[in-house]
């Protein structure tokens, strides 16, 4: 009996270890996936489109079962959008084509996904929207801002914006308390509502004058201290009032469990990461999915502190129960992810790169534009500089990485 229960020790040792940092589930669903949501860490949901159908998983992302939807006999479904409001209401958002006309559609559920009903509430084509209860919900369409107290039956209109090309994201800490990103047509402008958005405060960001606007996000968490993300990432401890700079690192949506542990996923020069905090936003590491696959982590999920669900390039879903640490390392507030550097980076016959010193062996990886690992060379400990021989890749471009330092090089 010992035998049998240290070999079978042994035999499940290798999986235990492979649940360290980020690990690929494999739901081997049709379609693209469009989007995740999980209401703790076991129990969660997943949509597809092309075809259009919507998953359940009880055991954390193992199996998957197609759940039952209301159906047409004359249109195709599409869908965009899953999220929930709470822990028993959930919707789900997309369009339908009869092979004239395209309609928006919402399937809704209200008890925890167990079935869902076609709802007629509206959200035709929000640039973005936020869900602070059952009934309350808030969207914008780039150059206005509206609000809804009965699920998108009816919108008003509550504030516009001063350039109908901005870009509006907001949050909310409650259904009073929101704070919303946007433009001026000259700079960064920080909105602040106490009333659910009919009234506003607002106030030019300076500080952020240098840096470019696309993709901007923000996030509110608690006790006046909220986010803001894109080309760097800004908090601020008094409601929007000042900002400093946290991360130097390029940011997309953040995901938050609670008000101390966060994600957000991000590209640059197309390599993928996903940003991680334990405290608040303070502090950031770099998680890593893979040294091979060119990702963008299109949706998180955070159903607890340590555990997380990442939905990449529509059709990979990764998955960590450890808070994604072992392929992590910690970049606190001002250093930047340029470690590693080179001397042209038009390349004809050498790349000549520098970087930091390291008491051990460090290893320079080049890629491809598709993702795909080229060569691999090797440094000495402490060795600054090392020179590359590209004479035999076609012309193009390809990156560069050394831990977590990535640049870009044209090839000739």
């Amino acid at each position: 009996m010992k035998f049998t229960i240290v070999f079978l020790l042994l035999l499940l040792a290798p999986a235990c270890f492979a649940q360290q940092g980020w690990f690929q589930l494999h739901p081997n669903l049709p379609g693209s996936y469009t989007d995740i949501a999980f209401l703790s860490a076991d129990t969660g949901f997943l949509v597809t489109d092309n075809p259009a159908k919507a998953y359940q998983t009880s055991d954390g992302g193992l199996q998957w079962l197609e759940m039952s939807l209301p159906t047409c006999s004359t249109c195709t479904y599409h869908f965009q959008h899953l999220f929930f409001a709470d822990k028993t209401n959930g919707y789900i958002i997309g369009n339908s084509f009869d092979g004239i006309t395209t309609k928006n559609l919402l399937f809704k559920t209200t008890n925890s996904g167990d079935s869902w009903v076609l709802d007629e509430s509206q959200f035709p084509h929000p640039f973005t929207f936020r869900v602070p209860s059952e009934t309350l919900a808030f969207r914008t369409e780039r150059n206005y801002f509206e609000r809804s107290i009965d699920f998108g039956k009816s919108w008003l209109v509550t504030d516009t914006l001063y350039n109908s090309q901005a870009t509006y994201n907001f949050d909310f800490k409650d259904s009073n308390d929101i704070i919303a990103i946007t433009s001026d047509g000259v700079g960064t402008v920080v909105k602040t509502s106490k009333d659910g958005g009919f009234n506003w405060d607002y106030q030019r960001v300076e500080i952020l004058q240098d840096y470019t606007e696309a993709y901007r996000t923000v996030k509110a968490l608690c006790n006046n201290v909220c986010l803001i993300g894109g080309e760097r990432i800004f908090r601020s401890t008094n409601n929007g009032s000042s900002w400093a700079k946290v991360s130097s690192h390029h940011s997309g949506q953040f995901y938050f469990h609670d008000t101390l542990n966060g994600y957000s996923g991000a590209v640059y020069f197309q390599f993928g990461y996903i940003l991680h905090t334990v405290d608040g936003g303070i502090n950031w590491s770099v998680e890593h999915l893979t040294d091979s696959v060119l990702f963008s982590a299109e949706r998180i999920a955070t159903p607890s502190a340590t555990t997380a669900y990442a939905l990449v390039n529509k059709s990979i879903l990764f998955k960590t129960i450890n808070g994604g640490e072992g392929q992590s390392s910690v970049i606190n507030g001002n250093s930047e992810l340029a470690a590693l550097s080179i001397k042209d980076n038009l390349v004809s016959a050498f790349a000549d790169f520098q970087f930091v010193t390291n008491s051990d062996p460090q290893t320079i990886c080049i890629y491809d534009l598709l993702g795909r690992l080229i060569l691999q060379e090797h440094t000495n400990a402490d060795q600054t500089s090392l020179q590359v021989n590209v004479k035999e890749f076609h012309s193009g471009i390809y990156f560069a990485r050394l831990g977590n330092s990535m640049l870009r090089f044209i090839k000739l």
